[in-house]
């Protein structure tokens, strides 16, 4: 097995706190991870669901 020794690069420039909504709509629009509704809505698809049982434990 091999270990890892160094640490991942991270892209701490493209992190975002405290967003308001107007801002949050704006990303998910231009990343095309959602559409407007008719009345203004943000409308998203969500992943599939992983099939498992609400009482499954680690």
């Amino acid at each position: 097995m091999a270990t890892r020794t160094t640490r991942p690069a991270l892209d701490l420039q493209a992190g975002h706190r405290n967003l308001a909504p107007a801002e949050l709509y704006e990303h998910a629009l231009r990343l095309g991870e959602g559409v407007l509704g008719d009345a203004g809505p943000l409308c998203v698809v969500t992943a599939p669901h992983t099939g498992r049982s609400p009482d499954d434990k680690f």
